[in-house]
């Protein structure tokens, strides 16, 4: 089965607060079904490499609200926070989907690559979604992301196989959260943590 979302000491209010989280995401299933259409992935692993001695890889964040902390700045705009990422060097813009918990849209995905293409800026889009179903990946990708989010606490051995394999049949890059249960990770094995690591896609 999956693995545990929750934390020693604080499991009944994530557990619960993430259960309120994916009953919103399978009520919006239909609508995110009406977002495919064509998708056109960058590639993202030679951007996330650092070989010895080079600077480190950044990735950041854009979220507008969060359970936890309520509304957040909004003194820059979507395409403001995420140019001034870029300019500040970071290899991958974050970009939350979920509107309900975390003030985002799947169309900000397309408006934060618009604008980072736009201005001749390499970082590439990471679609940072609840993902439970083959449809939110499609959408991501229709939108304009260039790698997806799996979390894998909230999926089945199954399901997370069956996204794996068709991300890397598309060329999006895989991330994941809460450990990834096989393959290499940049050539060291992956060790179950509750932390954020990377997966290259087995296209790459």
């Amino acid at each position: 089965g999956r693995s545990s979302c929750s934390n020693v000491g604080s499991a009944r209010p994530i557990v619960s607060l993430l259960d309120d989280i994916l009953s919103e995401k399978r009520s919006q299933l239909e609508a995110i079904r009406q977002l495919s259409g064509p998708f056109a992935p960058r590639e993202v692993r030679s951007l996330l490499q650092r070989r010895d001695h080079e600077p480190l890889r950044l990735a950041t964040e854009i979220k507008f609200k969060s359970p936890s902390a309520g509304a957040l700045s909004t003194v820059l705009t979507l395409e403001g926070r995420a140019l001034l990422y870029a300019e500040a060097g970071v290899a991958l813009v974050s970009v939350l989907c979920d509107e309900r918990f975390f003030g985002g849209s799947f169309s900000h995905l397309s408006r934060v690559r618009t604008a980072l293409e736009t201005a001749g800026h390499e970082a590439r889009v990471l679609a940072k979604e609840f993902v439970i179903d083959e449809a939110q990946i499609r959408a991501a990708a229709s939108m304009g992301a260039d790698a997806v989010l799996l979390i894998v606490c909230i999926l089945e051995p199954a399901e997370l196989a069956a996204f794996r394999e068709f991300l890397a049949q598309h060329e999006l890059y895989v991330f994941t959260l809460n450990g990834f249960p096989y393959g290499p990770f940049h050539g060291e094995p992956v060790k179950a943590a509750r932390t954020f690591l990377v997966l290259p896609s087995t296209s790459r």
